[in-house]
Formats: C-alpha cells, sequence, structure tokens
C-alpha cells in the first residue's frame, strides 16, 4: 500500500514519490548531518504505537531514529491515572526504548498550569487511585477526594461502605469552600462520585449545607470550576468494537445535572482535541528544540489514529501543525482514503510510513 499524502489546503503531492513501500516496509532514510531540525513531532500512543497488548512494528524503531536524528518530539495521550514518571517507565518497558518522562503528556498534565491559581485553595480531587498523589505532585497543597468525603460522611452515598482509612478526622476543613473540581481521569466509582460531584456544585461548594462568609467568584448564578482530564469517549483495544472512555463521565455529570436541574454547566477539558493541550505540547517541543539552538520550531507534526481527536486538534492547532492519520487504530476503514469530515493532512498506513514522510518533507 502506498502511503496518502493529502493536503487540506491543496499543497503539491510531491512527497508521495518518497515514502513507497509495502505496510511496515519501504527504505530508512539517511539522518541529515546539516543545521539543527527545525521541525517537531508529537505522536498519539495506543493505536498509533501499539494496540492494546501489541507494539506496532516498528513503532520503537521511529523514536530511536528520531532521537538519533535530534528530532524533538513528544508523546500526546489522552490516557493518564498515574504520574508521568510511571507512564514513562511502563512505556519502556512495553518498547523496549528508554522514555523520559519529560516527554510524556497525557490528558492532565497541562493541569500542572492551573496550580498558579489553585495551589493553596480548597479543591475537590477526583479520578483514578492516584489521583491524589497526581494532584501533590503538581503542586496543589489543599485537596481533599471523593473518597475522603465519603469516608468522613458515609451518608452522602450510602450504597456503598467507605474505607474507614480514608476519614479525615479533623471535619473542620469542610468549612471552606471547595474552589474547583479537578479531575485526573475518570473516577473509579462513577455513581457515588457523580454523587459528591453534584453535591458540591449544588452547594456551591459548600459540602455540608453550611454557608461560607466567602462569596465565590465566580458568582451566585453560576457554578464552581469543572476541570476534567481524558476525553475520548471511545478507545481500541484488542477488542473488536472500540470501548467507552473516560470522557464518558463528564458527559454523564452534564446530563444528570441538567435532568435534575434544568441547567446546563460549562467544564473545561484537557485532551485532544482541546487547543490547551496542543499549546501545553507546542511548548514542550520548542522547549526540547532550545537544546538543540533552534529558537522555536517552524512546524510540528501530529500522528494520531483518531480523527475526532489527534487529527481534529492538530487541524485546529494553528498554521504550524501538520495532521498525519495512521491506519492501526480507530481509523482503519479501507475504503476511505482520508475521514471524510475531519481530513488529514497526510494519510499513511502506520506510524513507520508517518515517519519517512516526515523526513522526505523536511529533506
Amino acid at each position: 500500500m502506498q502511503a496518502q499524502v493529502l493536503r487540506r489546503a491543496g499543497v503539491p503531492l510531491g512527497h508521495l514519490a518518497t515514502t513507497s513501500g509495502a505496510v511496515g516496509g519501504g527504505r530508512a532514510l539517511a539522518t541529515p548531518a546539516s543545521s539543527p531540525h527545525r521541525f517537531g513531532v508529537a505522536f498519539d500512543i495506543d493505536g498509533v504505537l501499539y494496540r492494546g497488548a501489541n507494539v506496532i512494528p516498528k513503532a520503537p524503531l521511529v523514536l530511536e531514529k528520531l532521537t538519533e536524528q535530534k528530532v524533538p518530539w513528544v508523546l500526546v495521550t489522552n490516557g493518564g491515572g498515574i504520574t508521568e514518571e510511571k507512564k514513562a517507565q511502563v512505556l519502556s518497558t512495553k518498547l523496549g526504548v528508554p522514555i523520559d518522562p519529560a516527554r510524556i503528556i497525557q490528558s492532565h498534565t497541562p493541569m500542572k498550569d492551573l496550580v498558579a491559581k489553585y495551589r493553596d485553595t480548597f479543591v475537590l480531587v477526583v479520578g483514578s487511585a492516584e489521583a491524589k498523589s497526581i494532584a501533590k505532585q503538581y503542586g496543589f497543597r489543599n485537596i481533599v477526594t471523593t473518597g475522603e468525603v465519603h469516608a468522613t460522611f458515609p451518608t452522602i452515598y450510602g450504597d456503598k461502605k467507605p474505607h474507614e482509612s480514608d476519614m479525615i478526622p479533623d471535619t473542620s476543613i469542610f468549612k471552606q469552600r471547595i474552589e474547583a473540581v479537578v479531575t485526573f481521569m475518570d473516577p473509579l466509582d462513577y455513581h457515588r462520585d457523580l454523587q459528591i460531584v453534584y453535591d458540591v456544585i449544588c452547594g456551591h461548594g459548600m459540602l455540608t449545607g453550611e454557608e461560607s462568609q466567602h462569596i465565590p467568584e465566580w458568582g451566585e448564578d453560576s457554578h464552581l470550576p469543572l476541570f476534567f482530564s481524558g476525553p475520548d469517549f471511545l478507545f481500541v483495544n484488542e477488542w473488536h468494537r472500540p470501548r467507552f472512555g473516560s470522557g464518558l463521565y463528564p458527559l454523564l455529570l452534564k446530563k444528570l445535572y441538567q435532568e435534575a436541574t434544568g441547567g446546563s454547566l460549562e467544564v473545561m477539558e484537557f485532551g485532544k482535541p482541546h487547543p490547551v493541550t496542543y499549546r501545553y505540547a507546542f511548548d514542550v517541543l520548542n522547549r526540547r528544540a532550545k537544546e538543540s539552538g533552534v529558537e522555536q520550531l517552524d512546524r510540528i507534526y501530529m500522528v494520531g489514529d483518531n480523527p475526532h481527536s489527534d487529527i481534529l486538534g492538530a487541524n485546529q492547532a494553528g498554521p504550524q501543525w501538520r495532521s498525519v492519520l495512521v491506519r492501526t487504530g480507530v481509523f482503519n476503514d479501507p475504503s476511505l482514503t482520508n475521514h471524510p469530515d475531519i481530513p488529514a493532512d497526510i494519510v499513511v498506513p502506520n506510524v513507520w510510513e508517518a515517519y519517512q514522510t516526515i523526513m522526505a518533507e523536511n529533506q
């Protein structure tokens, strides 16, 4: 199968001939020996570097070659729920390539930028088993988790016995207003956490029903800020159909709130395709480029398998971004030359062909 270079803006197909070859095949391109590269590459992980438990052929080689050639690259995933250090360890083992944690951008990694505002304010943390440790590592200092709320006030969710070890002996902390809800991926217990977050929203940040002397900055006619990560509604693994992802959680919360109150919730989501994630990746790649003496990259490629996240985000991120769609994940319909509604700049069979096309375009 020949790689297809399909330009949304009608850019010529001049480099098509340099990337021919069977899926997973083709010739390796020589390492340019001249000035530092002025482009960078962002890769999605699941569906691009591996699918479920299976590593995509030549994916580790692509990362090795880019590192050799001093091309800035990062891994941008809508996954998360663990620290970037742990994710790097997992990927290093799985791919057989050493991964620097600084190259890892999980869906919640850009939430580090929230710390400047919420470092010492009272924040409700929702999400995976490691959500609290992630929040602390990022720099949030005054936090409480839904598990701790449940253990301290068991009747808030009577259908399940809480973990007593999570109980907070000093309930006076709940005299503070919760100023934001920060969700690190979807929670372990959807039903319980939907109830607790709903209570916090309806109580304007006051969980126990007490009134606070402090007037919330969001005003009486709005609600406290809600931050979510992991917006993928679907993801792929070894199963023959896509699975529901963590993007299901904010969807359910908004629908439940609408049904219960008639109102609507405004949320800020982190992860692809949202601009905040592409801005963060842009900054990380440019910091890495400066280590090679390049002040700012001219071009960044987003290599992904999901048109609705990877490709849409890159297409909307600005003229420096190029979208590269591979056929090893969500997009795999052989009858389509490109996605009909969200076309990529480049469509290739796999990540090795993506690497060859990118290198050919920048020779």
